[in-house]
Formats: structure tokens, sequence, C-alpha cells
């Protein structure tokens, strides 16, 4: 009889034994599911970010526009330089080309850039007619190579009256312009400093009125609006030699 009840009680802890290895193993296999399904969802995020980060390195090419003034008027021509920026390992040709809005016409030289080491430069040459509607424009700079395209638009501004402060002997370009009464001009500062002693700016002081631009910085400008017609003539702040003329008729 004690047999009988030992070989029972030995088998009932074997009983338990099995179930409760079987309630541990469960839960654990349950809870490895949930971390291997959590891992791949970081790869995946992981292989987003890396397509992102190779899309933007074969067509982001960093592009910029020296000097940043983006002032012209009807009738005048300017050259700004395209710099192009990208991976250091970057030997590439890229065609530049631009499309220009009614009125005002580009060209690039050259029109092909080799990109030694990632970087290059091109010459952008922006001529407006005459017969230009002053007010902003906008200028997309196309590139395109082997590996893909890359597009910019930068700003420009067409104002009616523009006077540059530039070096040489003939400081103010135009020397003389003439406008109507209640027509403003613009003035702005692309003088570089010509020698030590320069003062590093410029500025417009009329003789025959009470109107003064005070100091300018480079790329700085400064607008007057004339409401009488008259002769109006001025000097330049630094060197006082340098005059102009703006004549009002109505």
């Amino acid at each position: 009889m004690p047999r009988r009840v030992t070989f029972g009680v030995v088998l009932v802890a074997m009983l338990l034994l099995a179930l409760a290895l079987i309630v541990i193993v469960l839960p654990g296999r349950q809870n490895l599911s949930t971390v291997t399904s959590s891992s791949s969802t970081v790869t995946s995020s992981s292989s987003t970010v890396t397509s992102s980060s190779s899309t933007i390195s074969r067509l982001g090419l960093i592009i910029s526009l020296a000097p940043p003034y983006r002032l012209l008027s009807p009738g005048m021509s300017d050259t700004f330089t395209l710099n192009l920026f990208g991976n250091s390992g970057l030997n590439q040709k890229v065609e530049v080309s631009a499309d220009a809005p009614d009125g005002v016409t580009v060209s690039f030289s050259p029109s092909s850039v080799v990109l030694g080491g990632g970087s290059g430069a091109s010459d952008l040459n922006v001529s407006v007619r005459p017969d230009t509607t002053p007010g902003p424009y906008s200028i997309t700079i196309q590139l395109r190579s082997s590996v893909g395209v890359s597009n910019q638009t930068f700003a420009f501004q067409v104002l009616k009256h523009l006077v540059r402060i530039s070096g040489g002997s003939n400081q103010f370009v135009p020397l003389e312009i003439t406008v109507k009464p209640g027509e403003s001009v613009t003035w702005i500062d692309l003088a570089s400093i010509s020698e030590e002693a320069d003062p590093g700016f410029r500025g417009v002081v009329f003789e025959n009125i009470s109107a003064s631009s005070g100091q300018m910085g480079r790329y700085e400008t400064w607008t007057f609006t004339f409401t009488h017609a008259g002769v109006y003539t001025y000097h330049e702040l630094t060197y006082p030699v340098v005059t102009g003329v703006v004549n009002v008729v109505a």
C-alpha cells in the first residue's frame, strides 16, 4: 500500500512539473516574437533613411549665386557666378540651363561644368529688355548630369530706376538719370575697397536738397522718392569728387 501512494505522488509531481514548464515556455516564446517584430520595424525605418540619404547625394547638388544682391533695371545686364557644390569625391560633367521669364534672357559660360573634387562654377549673364515691366521675377536653374537632375529657383527684382555705386572713375552707373515726379530711385553700393585707407562704405549726398543716404555698406540700398520737377545733383559720401544727376521731368 505505501508503494502505491509513493508512485502516485511521484506521478502527480511529474505532471505538475510538466505543466509549469509549458506555462513558462509559452510566454517566453510570445515575448520573443514581439521583440523580433519590433526589431524588424526599426530595420525598415533605417532602410528608409538610407534610401532618402542616397537620393539627396545623387540629385542634391548645392547651388549658390554670387554676389548676393538680385537687383536689375530695364535695359541692364549683370553677371553672377553660379557655384556648384557636391560630394568631395564627385567628379562628373554637369550641363547648366535656365528657364527665364518674359523680358529676361540668361546665358551661361561655360554651359558645361566639370566638377573637380565635387565643386565647379559657371558665369550666369542676366539681361533685362528695356521694355520689361518692373517687378519680381524668378529664374530657375537646372543642372543635368548622368546621375540625375537638380533645380533651384532664384528671385530677382527689376526696379524702374536703379543706380549702382561702383568702383572706377564713373562711380555712379548711370551718372545721370531721368524720372517723373512721384517716382523713386534706388542706389546700391557695389563698390569694393580700393585702397588701404578706404573706409569700406559709400553713400549719396544731395547738394540742393536736404537728403542723404548716410553710410551704406556693400550691397546695401537706399531709395528716395522725388515729388517735384527739377535737376538734383549729388555726390558720393566717401569721394565727393564723384557726382551724379537726377532729372525730374513732369
